[in-house]
């Protein structure tokens, strides 16, 4: 359940990590629930109203392209504390792994980008020795996995999607 998965308790861990390490380039608070299936990020004032204004058109986008490989948002909440007045925002969004940790080889985080997209420092590093790092990215990609093997029927149908999920993101002015 959601409840489960929120649960204080059962992500202490994650949430210290995260704070720590900062996971994002942004700085923000980053953070996957202990089960995986969410995903808490906290978001700057710029990328709350962003968001607030793309709301309607990212619903509805949603709702006419069931497979959309864009993340479900389920809640964009702000707090404040009490002792500073500082306002926080975040978003709880789905994780697009949606499995236990344990079975996940390796997990890259790709923008299709390559300005600043390494994790992987080390020149000759073998693969089996990737599992030290918690997220790569696309130049790690590049190095490591090359390319994606799939079918041709589920190629057409991905291409598919993903050219009415770019179309949104022009229409939104955000790609």
């Amino acid at each position: 359940s959601i409840a489960e998965s929120l649960d204080l308790k059962e992500n202490v861990s994650s949430i210290l990590k995260s704070g720590l390490n900062k996971a994002g380039q942004s700085g923000e608070l980053f953070f996957f629930t202990r089960d995986n299936k969410f995903i808490i990020k906290t978001i700057c004032n710029r990328e709350m109203r962003l968001l607030l204004k793309i709301l309607p058109s990212y619903v509805e986008h949603l709702k006419q392209n069931h497979n959309s490989l864009l993340t479900r948002i389920y809640g964009l909440f702000t707090f404040k504390l009490s002792y500073t007045q500082e306002k926080y925002h975040f978003i709880i969004m789905s994780s697009v792994s949606n499995c236990p940790k344990e079975c996940i080889e390796r997990k890259y985080d790709l923008k299709g980008s390559t300005v600043g997209r390494r994790t992987v420092k080390v020149p000759d590093l073998p693969p089996e020795k990737l599992q030290q790092y918690d997220t790569l990215k696309d130049l790690d990609f590049r190095k490591y996995e090359k390319k994606i093997g799939i079918s041709d029927g589920k190629k057409v149908k991905l291409l598919e999607t993903l050219k009415k999920d770019v179309a949104f993101f022009e229409s939104m002015r955000l790609m």
